[in-house]
């Protein structure tokens, strides 16, 4: 299992994600609560163990940002499928429309797009589609989560306001929907409001510049997510790469702790390094532990891993 942050990523396949959404929208499986997950939501999750929780209760985790991917090589992850809801929503509605099932809508009340713009872009594109919505100011989307009727929930609240709140509809009525997704600005795409930028700036990961042009109030979320989140993944989620093993026993200490990690090391002989790491073992090195003073690195010698430090 992958996490970032602290919150599972479903790293799998496109066509398994399809297949997935696909098979809850048919009813064929249980109900299915999908995160669309980028930059922004894994910062707010780890400043925010509750968030991190209802993302972690998800169904299904999907990479959305670019941001993300990248944060995975970093973490020597070697494949990266990433989907974004914008992708994923046609298919949802066209899997909707065949099926003839009722597909609820839930926007923000301060959001881009009003219900009655999105109606009419439903009903040129998505003729035969069964749909209502409603619009609930986020901030009070709490009082309304019991009331929610549809076989599809779709939210537009944004992080953490969407996730939250689905985590509550599936919680708190008794006819739990097969498929609840919040799709952040994917609305605006569909009705127009914004234009999605061009393939090759989604291809490219620059598709946050393409939006930053058109709304610069976005500016403070872009810092967090293109330099902010890079920074984060950096000093947290390389800190601890390896997992020491005692004759098959877990070893506890104090990771964070450099000086009891190297006093610990030390106090072993070389039977009991044996060491099993959880990351990526390239070329007889891995790394055990980087800040900005000091690195650990493990080295392979004799088929016995030993340690170094190196300032």
């Amino acid at each position: 299992m992958t996490s970032l942050l602290g919150v599972r990523i479903d790293n799998i396949p496109t066509v398994d994600i399809y297949k997935k959404v696909q098979s809850a929208i048919s009813g064929t499986s249980g109900s299915l609560f999908v995160t669309t997950l980028n930059a922004e939501i894994l910062l707010g999750a780890s400043k925010d163990q509750d968030y991190g929780d209802v993302l972690n209760s998800a169904d299904l985790n999907m990479i959305d940002g670019v941001g993300v991917v990248y944060a995975l090589k970093i973490r020597g992850v070697k494949s990266q499928h990433r989907i974004t809801g914008a992708d994923l929503l046609p298919f949802i509605l066209e899997q909707a429309q065949a099926q003839l099932l009722h597909v609820h809508f839930i926007l923000h009340y301060g959001g881009l797009v009003q219900w009655s713009q999105l109606r009419e872009s439903l009903a040129q594109q998505y003729p035969h589609l069964r749909v209502s919505g409603a619009m609930i100011a986020r901030e009070e989307s709490d009082l309304f989560a019991g009331e929610i009727v549809g076989d599809i929930v779709i939210c537009n609240f944004g992080a953490p306001y969407q996730e939250n709140f689905l985590f509550k509809v599936k919680n708190d009525i008794m006819a739990t929907p097969r498929l609840m997704i919040g799709v952040g600005g994917a609305c605006d795409f569909l009705v127009g409001t914004i234009k999605r930028a061009p393939y090759w700036m989604r291809k490219s990961g620059l598709e946050w510049m393409y939006r930053l042009m058109q709304h610069p109030l976005r500016f403070g979320r872009i810092v967090r997510a293109v330099l902010i989140f890079p920074l984060t993944i950096l000093i947290k989620e390389k800190r601890v790469m390896a997992k020491e093993f005692i004759d098959g026993e877990n070893v506890s200490f104090d990771r964070n702790n450099h000086a009891d990690y190297l006093a610990h090391w030390k106090s072993l002989d070389s039977e009991q390094r044996r060491t099993y790491i959880t990351e990526t073992y390239n070329g007889g090195r891995a790394t055990v532990e980087i800040d900005y003073k000091t690195a650990y690195t493990l080295k392979k010698k004799n088929g016995i891993l030993t340690i170094d430090e190196v300032n």
